[in-house]
């Protein structure tokens, strides 16, 4: 069991701010690095604040390695793999030589984007994509991979 760590009279809960959240990452970051989890990657995430409750709400991901010592692939980075042969127009489909991680530049934000897996239950929106720069998620149509103008593929 970890070592209860009391907060600093400066860092309470009520009327929480930006310097108690990442008070309590660095807490939590330093327990769970002594946590004995092989064969996993534990990462904390987004962290919310709900003044009503008084709450912190912190995202915390395991993701489960594989032998070689991989991440193993979400369902979604697997939906993509098996059909992003057929996803857009027949024969303006330029996914289909790529595959998940491989990055793209989205001509009208001027961002680049990882491909990160497939929603199969979006209609509009399916392919799944993280900002390079800050690893925020967003979603795209498969319009957009239409044709060379609106998508630059970088490798």
């Amino acid at each position: 069991m970890a070592q209860s760590t009391k907060i600093p009279e400066k860092h309470t809960i009520l009327g929480a701010s930006k310097k108690t959240a990442e008070f309590v990452r660095k807490l939590l970051t330093t327990n769970l690095e002594n946590l004995p989890i092989a064969g996993a990657k534990v990462d904390i995430g987004r962290c919310k604040y709900d003044p009503a409750s008084s709450e912190l709400v912190y995202t915390i991901t395991v993701q489960l390695l594989s032998e070689t010592g991989e991440v193993a692939p979400t369902k979604e980075a697997i939906a993509f793999e098996m059909d992003k042969n057929y996803l857009g127009e027949p024969g303006e489909n330029t996914l289909r030589g790529h595959k998940v991680g491989d990055v793209f530049l989205h001509r009208a934000s001027n961002r680049r984007f990882a491909i990160s897996g497939l929603n199969t239950r979006a209609r509009k929106k399916p392919i799944l994509a993280d900002d390079v720069k800050t690893g925020k998620a967003y979603c795209f149509a498969t319009a957009i991979f239409d044709g060379p103008h609106r998508v630059e593929w970088e490798g």
